[in-house]
């Protein structure tokens, strides 16, 4: 006859309730042990002294007497007076490691070589001097071209980058040509004379108005300008300026600085200008660009 199988009890779906109950009424244990733990009633507190008072052998000074008010005075308990005989545990030292270890830190200053600053102070000494004669250089040129300069055909310019010089064109050449004119001698010879015993770079820069040109000499506007701006540079070879410390460059119609909409203006456009470099891009006092008067 086959045994009778007992039936099974159905699984428990709410079984994870008591667990849970479990381990709430343990945090609320803990919660009430941390809370009476931070609450000392002064009450419990000298009755808990008079009874380790008693259990150490003096119950006549209880160690409340020795503390007096507590909630006044909560940090007197250096001054407890324990009975002869109670022997005090052995200090126990605690080794903090090297890393957290609290030191003062302080950075050592970074030793300066005297050769690193002694070349500072020639470079700044230099730097001075080149200002000095960059001015120098441009009030003189500005005093040698002053009745050009009044009458509006040269203009003598301090930049950060070194002086500028604009030679309107219709004093040197004539129409559509790149001959020099003899009166421009009496113009050039001076500016040569001045820079030719320096040492700065001058840079000569042709440009011209838009007028279309095209004949048989020059194409267009950029030969004509680049023409101008040779003619310029011979003369100042000649004049006993080092051929190395030359370049010339023609820009044809830009970089105007006047509209080409009137006679005036295109006559401003077509110039020749020459830039005596500074050795140095260090910015001057002046704004970058200051005509000199």
């Amino acid at each position: 006859m086959a045994r009778k199988r007992i039936p099974e009890d159905p699984e428990d779906k709410d079984r994870w309730l008591i667990s849970y109950a479990d381990l709430m009424t343990s945090m609320f244990a803990f919660f009430v042990v941390l809370y009476a733990v931070s609450s000392v009633q002064e009450k419990k507190f000298l009755q808990m002294s008079s009874s380790l008072g008693n259990a150490l052998g003096n119950p006549s000074a209880p160690i409340s007497s020795k503390l007096g008010n507590i909630s006044s005075n909560p940090l007197m308990l250096e001054n407890l007076q324990l009975p002869t005989d109670f022997l005090a545990p052995e200090p126990i030292s605690v080794l903090i490691p090297p890393a957290l270890e609290l030191t003062s830190i302080s950075e050592e200053p970074t030793p300066v070589n005297p050769t690193e600053i002694t070349k500072a102070n020639e470079e700044q000494q230099k730097l001075e001097q080149n200002k000095t004669q960059i001015k120098n250089i441009a009030h003189e040129l500005e005093q040698r071209l002053a009745p050009l300069v009044n009458q509006g055909k040269v203009h003598v310019t301090l930049s950060n980058w070194g002086i500028s010089i604009e030679i309107n064109a219709s004093i040197l050449f004539g129409a559509a040509e790149a001959k020099l004119n003899p009166e421009s001698i009496q113009i050039l010879q001076p500016i040569a004379d001045i820079l030719k015993d320096q040492s700065q770079l001058i840079h000569v820069a042709g440009y011209t108005d838009n007028k279309v040109i095209n004949n048989a000499y020059y194409p267009s506007n950029w030969e004509l300008s680049a023409a101008r701006a040779s003619s310029v540079v011979r003369l100042l070879i000649d004049a006993g300026i080092d051929s190395k410390r030359l370049a010339a460059v023609g820009n044809a119609d830009n970089q105007a600085i006047a509209t080409n909409a009137t006679p005036e203006g295109r006559m401003r456009n077509r110039r020749v200008q020459l830039s005596i470099m500074a050795k140095s891009t260090e910015e001057y006092p002046s704004a970058s660009r200051n005509e000199i008067h």
